[in-house]
């Protein structure tokens, strides 16, 4: 299924367009600006809630939303979240405007720096939106800004270029 697809079935999903039912699980969180969606193995989806800095879990079945990680005002801080997965190591992983990968755990919600700012060498990400992991947990991402696909490492935070501009 394309990333597209997804995008669709998730609105629908979250929404409750298309039918004559309300929203599924209810109004609340409700959404903003939904810019990316990633389908965990588990089924659930997660969605990264663009304007409202904030990833919301949904239960696909029930249509439930729970809060994630919202924009509380403490580092890293998520700002424009565009993006996001989960890892290969339970992490999501958030592409956010501020020009920086940010992990954050499923479970608490807390943050960290993956690649940007004072962590990791190379190019600067000036506007991460699209991101995949490679089959070795590398993750690629697309810098729209910058007009080029970069390479992440998600231990150290160093950035090569995979395609430059």
């Amino acid at each position: 299924m394309t990333h597209a697809r997804i995008l669709i079935a998730a609105t629908l999903l979250l929404t409750g367009a298309g039918t004559n039912a309300s929203p599924a699980g209810g109004d609340e969180p409700r959404l903003d600006s939904p810019l990316g969606v990633f389908a965990a193995p588990d089924g659930q989806v997660y969605v990264a809630d663009g304007f409202a800095d904030r990833i919301l879990l949904v239960d696909p079945i029930t249509g439930e939303r729970t809060l994630v990680s919202s924009e509380d005002g403490l580092p890293p801080r998520l700002n424009g979240v565009q993006d996001l997965l989960l890892s290969a190591d339970g992490e999501l992983v958030v592409a956010n405007a501020a020009e920086r990968l940010i992990g954050v755990d499923p479970e608490s919600g807390s943050r960290r720096i993956v690649t940007g700012g004072p962590i990791g060498t190379g190019p600067i990400l000036q506007a991460p939106r699209g991101l995949v992991q490679d089959a070795d947990g590398t993750l690629i991402v697309a810098d729209a800004d910058g007009a080029r696909i970069v390479r992440v490492d998600p231990l150290t935070g160093d950035r090569t270029l995979l395609i430059p501009p």
